[in-house]
């Protein structure tokens, strides 16, 4: 009798092992749904600021005075997959402009003009010395595209925490908004584009997150924006 109450309650405690580890298991599975899972791809969508050519816009006149130089903050769009438990890879793509403030500057006309010349026979105007006041305002518009790199780590409950690097090239135009202005030095706005940063992503599910990330390059410091992600069907 004793040996069959001792089996029966060896079965009984094995089954209630079992049933915690089936339950830890599926917590443990539910809680990793909100980090990054491999074979999942993110899409993300943000703004990164500031604007760097904007910067540069600012400071780059033929008088030296600010002239109100503007810029926009940068709309950004990323796409991740996640090879493994910590690596991720995919692209960057990435708009700005930035726009220089009026420039004033003076034009030297060649040429006599009569009717100055029947009253200052003796004047610049007289003389072909004609000077015309004009103004210059110019635009840039730049759209990059680069490949991006991340390694993630699992910190806090359903924040994922990275770091990547970002490198690639930006397509930079340059448009005249007034008058042309030979002597102009245009904007050195970088084609090459690159950025390394920290940041992290918190998962409100485990498909949608918030995310945040600062750094260092010529794109931007700062970036934050939404992660919506697809997760395969075996791992949700």
């Amino acid at each position: 009798m004793k040996k069959i109450l001792l089996i029966i309650a060896s079965i009984t405690l094995a089954f209630s092992l079992s049933g915690q580890s089936d339950s830890t298991e599926i917590q443990l599975r539910d809680e990793a749904t909100y980090y990054h899972l491999p074979g999942s791809h993110s899409f993300s969508l943000g703004v990164g600021f500031p604007n760097k050519a904007a910067l540069a816009v600012e400071i780059i006149n033929l008088s030296g005075v600010d002239l109100g130089a503007k810029g926009s903050v940068q709309p950004t769009f990323k796409y991740e997959y996640a090879a493994t438990e910590e690596l991720g890879a995919g692209i960057h793509m990435g708009w700005y402009t930035a726009e220089t403030g009026d420039i004033p500057f003076t034009v030297n006309l060649d040429g006599i003009n009569l009717a100055c010349c029947l009253d200052d026979p003796f004047g610049d105007c007289c003389l072909g010395n004609l000077v015309e006041e004009k103004t210059a305002r110019y635009k840039i518009n730049a759209f990059s595209v680069a490949g991006r790199l991340a390694y993630h780590r699992y910190v806090l409950k359903k924040v994922d925490i990275f770091g990547a690097g970002v490198a690639g090239y930006s397509f930079v135009t340059y448009k005249n908004l007034k008058d042309v202005n030979d002597d102009f030095k245009q904007v050195n706005a970088p084609t090459f584009v690159y950025y390394t940063s920290v940041g992290f992503r918190y998962f409100v599910t485990p498909e949608w997150a918030f995310y945040g990330e600062m750094g260092y390059g010529s794109i931007t410091l700062f970036n934050a924006g939404a992660t919506y992600r697809i997760i395969p069907a075996k791992r949700k």
